[in-house]
């Protein structure tokens, strides 16, 4: 998307193309680059009149502004939502071992202090309602080619307790994805892990290649 249009025009075409009537049912989320090279939504923007994107200081990082274009995510708000700029944005995938494909299932909004089993839950019955929770494995996409499992427990004092969003060992913010497939896959061919370390392997051989093409 070009840096010049203008954030109401934005929204205003978005809201006709999707047939949603009210033009403040939607909420913009600038997309900037992570240090991890990942490209993942930062905190969501408010706009008013003809504001152009350029010109809108917190709405991306400094070294976005040099891009060519502007990577945007456009959330439609539920009927009579309320905003709380403190909440959590999670994406959600899902591992099909059988076709061995992986696909967006949808996103949800979050209270940092969400326990992270609460938060699988709730995209279980909102996107998977066919499954029960102890079907369900969960894993953090850290990178497109790495993830890791998701931590349900953490250590506090020196006890257990359940993990929440906001935790240090968690840190779950808004533009993390969690993946989800059904559980009893680890350590098995079948597991999403196999897949990403697929992805990894051949992002290493590809730059292997371009290394010798550029000698």
């Amino acid at each position: 998307m070009s840096r010049s249009p203008i954030l109401q025009r934005i929204i205003s075409m978005v809201s006709f193309q999707k047939g949603i009537p009210e033009i403040q049912d939607l909420r913009i989320w600038p997309c900037s680059k992570r240090k991890n090279e990942t490209t993942r939504t930062r905190l969501h923007t408010q706009m008013s009149g003809e504001t152009a994107l350029q010109d809108l200081p917190d709405f991306l990082c400094r070294k976005d502004l040099h891009q060519h274009e502007i990577k945007i995510f456009v959330e439609q708000l539920k009927p009579g939502a309320k905003i709380d700029d403190n909440d959590t944005l999670i994406f959600f995938k899902f591992w099909d071992p059988n076709h061995k494909s992986l696909r967006h299932i949808g996103n949800q909004m979050f209270k940092p202090t969400t326990r992270v089993k609460a938060m699988v839950e709730e995209a279980r019955s909102q996107f998977l309602p066919h499954l029960q929770l102890d079907d369900i494995d969960g894993f953090e996409e850290l990178k497109p080619d790495k993830i890791e499992d998701l931590s349900y427990f953490v250590d506090s004092d020196g006890e257990q307790r359940e993990a929440r969003l906001q935790d240090k060992q968690v840190e779950l913010q808004s533009g993390d994805i969690v993946v989800l497939q059904p559980a009893g896959l680890a350590g098995t061919d079948d597991c999403v892990k196999q897949h990403y370390a697929y992805l990894a392997s051949k992002a290493l051989e590809d730059k292997k290649e371009q290394e010798i093409r550029d000698i």
